[in-house]
């Protein structure tokens, strides 16, 4: 596994993979998306970064030194529980930051057009030169 800005990823999606990587299957009992979470905790980084050697691209994380790392392994049940609260929370955090970027649009516009004298736009009750 190679670690770029402290993360491990995690996909869905089957196919090929660099031998650069090294790729992990989890046992039963294991719900992958919690661990998509899991592995991005300070808590987890900082014990992760204790065993990973730099190498020029970035930090090599062998699978030997991996497996000594204790993760923790709450009930199936509230892996899932918690996978989709944290999941939830991306999905609210996408619709705000969309939000936000077509306020800053609508922000720009008015900004383009209220303060250009020239462009026609007016507020309501308002006339003549500026």
């Amino acid at each position: 596994m190679r670690s770029f800005q402290g993360g491990i990823e995690y996909s869905e999606h089957l196919g090929l993979v660099s031998p650069a990587y090294t790729v992990l299957k989890s046992k039963p009992g294991v719900f992958n998306r919690f661990y998509r979470y899991y592995f991005k905790t300070i808590d987890f980084i900082s014990r992760l970064n204790s065993t990973i050697y730099v190498i020029r691209d970035g930090k090599q994380i062998g699978y030997e030194d991996f497996s000594t790392l204790l993760l923790h392994n709450p009930p199936f049940r509230e892996q899932e529980k918690i996978a989709e609260i944290l999941s939830t929370w991306d999905k609210a955090i996408f619709l705000m930051e969309n939000l936000i970027e077509q306020k800053k649009k609508q922000q720009k516009w008015l900004m383009q057009n209220l303060l250009d004298p020239d462009s026609g736009v007016r507020l309501p009750g308002f006339e003549g030169e500026w």
